[in-house]
């Protein structure tokens, strides 16, 4: 069997790539970028094992290559226009992530559409640094109406899809022009990460630092966090903020400001990018995680700090909650948040169970169990056909 796996410059592929080198067995499995230059690869390790392919010939390669499978991972990895031409003998699966069904084709009639998925305090700053929001969205509502059946026929080319969170697959069900079949698949961690023998191995961590949200993106919802926790008594503590990455900077600077007023000289923007190691020692005086999202977003984030036993809130509202809470994982209702709960870390026993957890769900090896269902799975169906 041949699989050719589409991806970008990011380095969630690497622990994917490491996983479907070491057990491909005796398939063949390819990684290509899709464009129309060679395009950046920094973030990938093995970069040289990733070819480029021009769109206008993507066709006629899975044809000439005798292409079995191919993997979109995410919708931006395949020029859209070509999904839905990828010869039918040929096996197409989507490994979503979260942009690609929370705000595709648009923000306004997305695949996954949730209630309130940017709250009013940020909902209102947004709109405010951006005078031509309601356009911008009228826009979205007329493309999504043009070109909605191509929409539909590109979700529809798809046999097979594997969300972040499994409970993702019965959102899209309720697509009439949705028929994949499903497959679990995490990106995961490294090998050094969730492993069974570390279990016992932590302390509970003593820092009562806040850390909230974990990128400049509103859907982080930061400014209705601050609302709901500004009347605690926190002067003790540091409000470590990540703004690094995503999010336009006239939002960044709205939550710097209103996250200077409550909290002065302890609120902490983190403006610029740092080395993991220097983020890691940065943020080992935070006891406490609070993540405003209410879509599906943050997982990695999420997951290190309950592994590391740090006490997080979601709202229960949430897609996360929902779907780490069904794991079993000892996490915290925001919306239940309050000065008591933050003086409360998580009991030994309740960390101890996280941990055992995520190395079901999340090791190496679950991952790995993973992959070998998938490749069984794919491989009888192109048997079959």
């Amino acid at each position: 069997m041949k699989i050719l796996n589409c991806i970008r410059n990011e380095k969630f592929f690497n622990s994917m790539m490491e996983i479907f080198e070491k057990e491909k067995g005796t398939h063949i499995i390819e990684y290509a970028v899709i464009s129309d230059d060679e395009g950046d690869l920094s973030h990938i390790k093995l970069r040289d094992k990733v070819r480029h392919i021009a769109p206008c010939d993507f066709i006629d390669y899975l044809e000439r290559k005798k292409v079995n499978v191919v993997i979109a991972h995410n919708l931006r990895s395949i020029p859209n226009e070509l999904i839905a031409e990828i010869p039918s003998g040929v096996l197409v699966v989507w490994f979503g992530w979260g942009f690609d069904m929370y705000s595709w084709p648009d923000s306004v009639s997305p695949l996954i559409k949730l209630k309130n998925q940017i709250l009013p305090e940020t909902q209102k700053a947004v709109r405010a640094i951006d005078p031509l929001y309601r356009f911008r969205q009228y826009h979205a509502y007329l493309n999504n109406v043009i070109r909605g059946n191509k929409f539909k026929t590109i979700i529809n080319r798809f046999d097979y899809f594997a969300g972040v969170f499994p409970l993702e697959f019965g959102l899209l069900q309720k697509k009439s022009f949705f028929r994949a079949k499903q497959l679990i698949f995490n990106y995961g961690c490294s090998g050094d990460d969730y492993k069974k023998e570390n279990v016992s191995e932590f302390t509970i961590p003593q820092g009562k630092d806040i850390l909230i949200g974990n990128s400049a993106d509103p859907n982080n919802n930061h400014l209705d966090v601050f609302e709901q926790i500004r009347g605690l008594d926190l002067t003790d503590r540091k409000i470590i903020v990540p703004l690094s990455y995503g999010g336009h900077q006239q939002y960044k600077e709205q939550v710097k400001k209103r996250g200077k007023e409550i909290w002065g000289d302890n609120f902490m923007p983190l403006d610029n990018f740092m080395p993991l190691t220097e983020y890691k020692q940065l943020i080992d005086s935070c006891g406490f995680v609070i993540m405003g999202h209410v879509r599906q977003q943050a997982s990695e984030n999420i997951e290190i700090n309950l592994w590391n036993g740090r006490k997080v809130f979601l709202y229960a509202s949430s897609i996360g909650f929902k779907h780490y809470s069904e794991l079993g994982f000892s996490l915290c209702k925001l919306e239940e948040l309050n000065k008591t709960e933050l003086n409360k870390p998580l009991l030994k026993d309740q960390i101890l169970a996280n941990r055992r957890i995520m190395v079901a769900y999340n090791s190496a090896e679950a991952n790995v169990a993973n992959f070998h269902k998938i490749i069984a799975t794919l491989e009888k169906e192109v048997r079959d056909r």
